[in-house]
């Protein structure tokens, strides 16, 4: 989850070179995945970039929609780009922007999951990146079984093959993804 919070960082890095504001919704205060995803985006975001505030939405698009409608009154003028730390999160933020007059793109979106509501957020110009956090682990993991019962050796930690995602290939690659 760290990593994916780093990737993420490094996202919002390209999209705001000249610096800028950010908010943050995060998923369940205390849960490993926020925790991390939070750690990670911090340890790589640079200097020029502000995060105004992060507030909970639970990994919960019902209770991510009013704190982004709060975040958009509050920082009217000031955002930049938003760090949302899942998919279905994420739809619900751009509902509150389509309803606050916002354009696609306007405003940066860096989420993760990679899901296939993801891939049409993209697809429809919001979301600018789509951290990958990959549930299918069965063929890696499969395939690390039969190293191990053949004989072989491997590594003592693996990480989940997991990608960035962005709008210039999201129509070619929705119809693939699984999730």
């Amino acid at each position: 989850m760290v990593l994916e919070g780093r990737k993420s960082g490094e996202e919002m890095n390209k999209l705001l070179p000249n610096g800028g504001n950010v908010l943050e919704i995060s998923g369940t205060t205390g849960s490993g995945a926020a925790t991390g995803r939070a750690k990670g985006f911090r340890e790589t975001l640079n200097a020029n970039i502000k995060i105004l505030d992060s507030q909970t939405g639970n990994f919960n698009p019902t209770e991510a929609k009013p704190v982004a409608e709060a975040f958009l009154k509050k920082y009217a003028g000031q955002i930049d780009g938003f760090f949302i730390h899942n998919d279905g999160m994420a739809e619900a933020v751009v509902e509150a922007l389509k309803a606050a007059g916002v354009k696609p793109g306007e405003i940066k979106i860096v989420s993760v999951d990679g899901t296939r509501g993801g891939f049409q957020m993209m697809i429809d110009g919001w979301v600018q990146a789509d951290v990958e956090c990959n549930p299918l682990l069965g063929p890696q993991v499969m395939e690390m079984a039969l190293k191990l019962m053949n004989g072989e050796k491997i590594d003592a930690e693996v990480l989940t093959n997991e990608t960035v995602y962005y709008p210039d290939n999201a129509a070619e690659l929705l119809p693939t993804r699984k999730y």
